[in-house]
């Protein structure tokens, strides 16, 4: 079985920019890339990008919080594409 890694990781804030100055100010962390949408900030060899939730009601990011099927989904995704390689 191959190694399983995380390398990106998005998380849902109330107001982008107040979460850019938490990770900029407290941790000194540089955004790799930023809009007005969302921030990825490159740590190694993995990526964190933030974005403001409101801003993407009805996507698959609100489907996220709120199924529960979600999960199964991302787990079916992940087996399917390991699968073909």
């Amino acid at each position: 079985m191959a190694e399983q890694r995380l390398s990106l990781v998005t998380l849902g804030t109330r107001d982008l920019a107040r979460s850019r100055r938490f990770y900029t100010d407290g941790f000194g962390w540089t955004p790799a890339f930023e809009n007005e949408e969302i921030i990825f900030y490159q740590l190694g060899g993995i990526i964190l990008g933030t974005f403001e939730r409101g801003r993407w009601n009805g996507t698959w990011a609100e489907a996220a919080s709120t199924d529960p099927a979600h999960s199964r989904w991302r787990t079916t995704s992940a087996r399917a594409r390991r699968s073909s390689l």
